[in-house]
């Protein structure tokens, strides 16, 4: 079976060249992993994460400027990086769902408030003395002289 065929990327597979004199640079960088999982019980997987990129280019080795070969660089991240995957209950999903919807219609309200304050204001401030608000059948003050 070939690389290929698993179709997957595989980086330290690379084209070869016409010239004798050839260098192939990778440099991987690796970076300690912990997962952390909660389904039915704990459990914990210590792995690592890493990726890998490469350089190749002709060497000028008869020049004395580089060796030709091939030279692998490795980086190891001084930190680990901790990755906790757990599933949400449905209640809890429902909870923030409730919570989600009364913060926008608090909101909401708050802003239509805020818009009713404003207009009165305004309507203050051109003379009419009640504002909007006070002009309605609720008020006792349609039909009614001053």
């Amino acid at each position: 079976m070939t690389p290929s065929s698993l179709q997957m990327i595989v980086p330290l597979i690379a084209d070869l060249s016409d010239s004798d004199l050839y260098r192939f640079q990778y440099f991987l960088s690796v970076v300690p992993t912990v997962y952390v999982t909660d389904d039915c019980g704990r459990k914990i997987i210590e792995t690592n994460q890493y990726a890998v990129t490469e350089q190749s280019h002709p060497s000028a080795g008869h020049m004395g400027q580089e060796v030709p070969g091939i030279f692998f660089k490795y980086d190891v991240e001084p930190l680990q990086l901790t990755i906790f995957h757990s599933h949400m209950s449905t209640y809890r999903f429902l909870i923030r769902l409730v919570a989600i919807v009364g913060g926008v219609a608090i909101c909401t309200e708050w802003a239509y408030k805020g818009f009713e304050h404003l207009t009165n204001k305004i309507d203050r401030a051109k003379g009419n003395g009640r504002g909007i608000a006070g002009n309605g059948l609720l008020n006792g003050h349609l039909g009614k002289e001053g």
